[in-house]
């Protein structure tokens, strides 16, 4: 009867110790799950900022698809101040 007792007590225990580990490896795959979720949005964040500045830098001519030209968006608006078109924010030079 000892013998079972002891025997179930291990058992028990062994269960016990893989419930902790597969807990633990849980945790650890969430933890590192959000880290990577955070450095995806930074990467994309930092994506579209380079997108932003690529289209600011190409010829005049190229930027058809962007919209009306500097001097229209640019309307009222002095040199170094900036508007918001389509939800980002565009500093316009004007000299």
């Amino acid at each position: 009867m000892a013998a079972l007792r002891a025997e179930l007590e291990r058992v028990r225990q062994e269960q016990a110790l893989a419930v902790a580990e597969a807990e633990h490896g849980r945790r650890l795959a969430e933890a590192e799950a959000r880290h990577l979720r955070a450095e995806l949005a930074a990467r994309v964040e930092h994506i579209a900022d380079l997108q932003q500045t690529v289209r600011a830098l190409m010829p005049v001519p190229q930027r058809t698809e962007l919209g009306p030209s500097v001097p229209e968006q640019a309307h009222g608006l002095q040199a170094g101040e900036s508007e918001v078109v389509g939800g980002q924010r565009r500093r316009w030079w004007r000299s």
